[in-house]
């Protein structure tokens, strides 16, 4: 499994993106990683892969967020490019009158 490591592709409340570098040397040699409140992920993004990852959060439309990073980032990309071409759009969109129609789209959205 390779994977080159990453910063985390947004900020969170609470992120650990300062404090990785000194996280990941304290950890033991694993084959499984588990992050149980996953926020942007930031540790599970810069350490080094492992055969067996779980990342986990309360927040559903976060999870969908770093699936569809993971799966379909291409798709991702044109769904934002083709959003927020106006501020209406982006307000309409924030105040729920906008719903999404599907993961890509509930992914763009919440980003």
């Amino acid at each position: 499994m390779q994977r080159t490591t990453l910063k985390a592709p947004f900020g969170w409340v609470g992120g650990k993106a300062l404090l990785a570098k000194e996280i990941i040397p304290l950890m033991p040699e694993h084959s499984r990683y588990v992050e149980v409140f996953g926020g942007a992920l930031s540790v599970f993004y810069q350490k080094e892969p492992s055969k067996i990852e779980i990342v986990n959060d309360i927040n559903s439309d976060l999870i969908n967020l770093h699936r569809i990073i993971r799966n379909r980032p291409a798709s991702l990309q044109a769904e934002l490019n083709s959003l927020f071409r106006s501020r209406e759009l982006f307000f309409d969109i924030k105040n729920g009158k906008i719903k999404p129609k599907n993961d890509i789209q509930k992914a763009a959205f919440y980003f």
